[in-house]
């Protein structure tokens, strides 16, 4: 399959802030060639473009070029066709910044002077190809599901011990029930479950999907002892992951980080240079995958994450995964 990238650059003395928004140059690559270069369109026509072609990746370098604001970028971004991705080439917000000119000249493409709007386009896109960049995500709405017991257990005529086991057995249930829903469907989640005995006494699930995708497929329920309850978790920020490995070598003073997480609940997350330096350590109740990306990628690239458990849960496998990193 072809790989296909629009590369864009802002037009000089334009602004996306001023009366009218900015202008831009876009060029359109197909496996590395050039097909298609516009000059001096405004944003709604580079969408228009980009719906056109629906490419593999938008390149730009840097994403505010586009909008004033994180909220106006999560809304463009909720407008791009599925599968297209918004790549930055110069890095991510709280990262070591590295000129594009600079970055370039790394990757053999080298200006005898001030490139132009149109050679900028064309250097993202072609970087972009390279795998030259980080990713930016609005993040999606992401979803709790969770199953617990909807009252203290009163005997009724029964032992408490045995009541509390017939609880712990009906959440066990639900729990399995809901697990094999979400994989039939294709939906990616990670799930918290506490152990009790003859069952387990509240599990949560986190599905990285908005809430109205879950509408006729998990349903709310209400039992005489036992409760699903659906609850959306709405994230309002950017999210910046590295286009590729590769991307991380473009950061050469970047720290490489041996990850330490313990799944739960109440989960645990530390952070580690390669020498055994500690630059974080702390926990929290239901930490998303999401979160502890954003928590990690302001201290270096991780390399290792690392559990206490032989195999691993799917959570920290799901954790490594995202990073590229080697699962210890």
């Amino acid at each position: 399959m072809a790989l296909t990238v629009i590369g864009v650059d802002i037009c000089g003395g334009t602004s996306p802030s001023a009366k009218g928004g900015a202008r831009y140059t876009v060029v359109y690559l197909v496996d590395n060639e050039i097909k298609e270069t516009y000059e001096e369109i405004t944003l709604a026509s580079l969408l228009r473009i980009i719906w056109k072609y629906q490419p593999s990746i938008v390149a730009i370098d840097n994403v505010f070029e586009l909008t004033h604001s994180s909220k106006a970028l999560i809304r463009l971004l909720s407008a791009f066709p599925p599968g297209t991705k918004l790549v930055q080439i110069t890095g991510a917000p709280n990262q070591e910044y590295e000129p594009l000119v600079k970055i370039a000249e790394k990757h053999g493409i080298k200006f005898m002077s001030k490139p132009t709007s149109l050679q900028t386009a064309s250097t993202v896109a072609l970087l972009a190809s390279k795998g030259v960049g980080w990713v930016v995500k609005g993040l999606e709405d992401e979803c709790m599901i969770t199953v617990s017991k909807k009252l203290t257990p009163q005997a009724g005529g029964m032992s408490m011990q045995r009541y509390e086991r017939l609880v712990r057995s009906s959440i066990l249930r639900l729990t399995r029930e809901i697990k094999e829903i979400l994989r039939v469907h294709g939906f990616d989640y990670d799930l918290i479950y506490r152990k009790g005995e003859g069952g387990i006494s509240g599990s949560v699930f986190i599905v990285y999907a908005p809430r109205e995708k879950l509408s006729g497929i998990v349903k709310p329920y209400e039992g005489h002892s036992v409760r699903v309850t659906i609850k959306p978790v709405i994230k309002r920020e950017l999210d910046f992951e590295p286009l590729s490995t590769h991307s991380a070598t473009v950061f050469t003073s970047r720290k490489g980080l041996i990850v330490g997480y313990d799944p739960g609940i109440t989960a645990g997350l530390s952070v580690i240079t390669l020498d055994g330096d500690l630059l974080l350590l702390k926990s929290g109740k239901y930490l998303t995958r999401g979160e502890i990306a954003r928590e990690v990628l302001k201290l270096g690239i991780p390399v290792i994450v690392a559990s206490d458990r032989k195999p691993a849960t799917e959570m920290v496998k799901k954790l490594a995964s995202m990073f590229g990193a080697v699962l210890y």
